[in-house]
């Protein structure tokens, strides 16, 4: 049984290689699955990825869930500003729910059929495919030549970037929903096992692992030596990027499904409670909050002074 409600569909745009991305956004995607553990409100999720040429010569890579370690969703990139015919459309075998990220020529997005896939940035054909054994709902991260991303066959997957062959894998105790980020040698992601981990991307082995008291789906961001993320336990951490050790902790009134952001020494994200926080980055002190009227699982975007997000009110909000 599938239910899906989708309210208020935008648009976002980024550019690659040549080309426009249209990435269609829902300000309320909820989605209710008999196989999943809970209910998921996506504020901004790929529903789909429609690619047009553009006129614009500059190539830039977008490498992760949201751009960059700092989790702001933000590109200076520049697109066309009118609608080229269709450039292709490529057909996976279920749902992609997966964001999608690119590098050097090449479009890599997971699938619920369990398939990572690699398709070329000019045509859309494929290039390769790895098999899971389980759902994809985790966005990947490619760095030092590895496609890194979670499945729901509760493994955290390696892959060669040009030949999709599994450099390594690492098992936790459940699905790994979560999307992860890469600093300094280290790839950084949460699990439905209640654990934020830390692996050596080269030879995945764990440097560290936290353990909260629910699951995280929130992906992490980093900043200033510090690893940032939500539980749903409720509680928002901020962690030493190096030992795992809590520098300090933030109690919410709900679950945190939003992904962080850091801009300007502030740490923000939504919480389930209907709040948007604002924390210092160093101590977690809450500099400002602001009350919306429902949940918040949409993860913020920070550019020119602001911070955009969504909310299953069905408001988009602009601070």
């Amino acid at each position: 049984m599938v239910n899906i409600g989708i309210k208020n569909l935008t648009e976002k745009f980024f550019h690659c290689n040549k080309l426009k991305i249209i990435v269609y956004l829902c300000n309320l995607y909820q989605i209710k699955i008999n196989k999943m553990k809970r209910k998921i409100f996506f504020p901004i999720v790929v529903v789909v990825i429609t690619l047009f040429a553009c006129n614009d010569q500059t190539k830039s890579a977008w490498t992760s869930f949201r751009g960059n370690e700092q989790n702001t969703g933000y590109t200076n990139s520049t697109v066309s500003q009118e609608l080229v015919n269709l450039k292709w459309r490529f057909k996976a075998e279920n749902w992609i729910f997966s964001s999608p990220v690119v590098f050097n020529n090449l479009v890599f997005s997971g699938s619920f059929d369990g398939c990572l896939y690699a398709l070329d940035i000019n045509t859309g054909e494929e290039k390769w495919k790895f098999q899971t054994g389980d759902w994809i709902v985790s966005s990947p991260a490619v760095s030092l030549g590895l496609v890194l991303f979670g499945s729901r066959d509760t493994y955290f997957h390696a892959l060669d970037i040009n030949t999709g062959e599994e450099k390594w894998k690492f098992k936790t105790q459940d699905w790994v929903d979560s999307s992860p980020v890469v600093s300094s040698g280290l790839v950084f992601f949460g699990s439905d096992d209640g654990c934020l981990y830390a692996l050596d991307i080269n030879t995945g082995e764990e440097k560290w692992k936290f353990k909260t008291e629910d699951k995280i789906f929130s992906s992490p961001a980093v900043s200033s030596g510090l690893v940032f993320f939500g539980g749903d336990d409720g509680y928002f951490y901020a962690l030493d990027v190096n030992t795992g050790e809590e520098k300090w902790k933030f109690q919410t009134e709900d679950e945190i499904f939003s992904s962080p952001a850091v801009a300007s020494g502030l740490v923000l994200f939504g919480s389930d409670d209907g709040y948007f926080y604002a924390l210092d980055v160093n101590t977690g002190e809450e500099k400002w909050k602001f009350q919306t009227e429902g949940e918040i699982g949409s993860s913020p975007a920070v550019s020119d002074g602001l911070v955009f997000f969504g909310n299953n009110d069905g408001y988009l909000y602009a601070l």
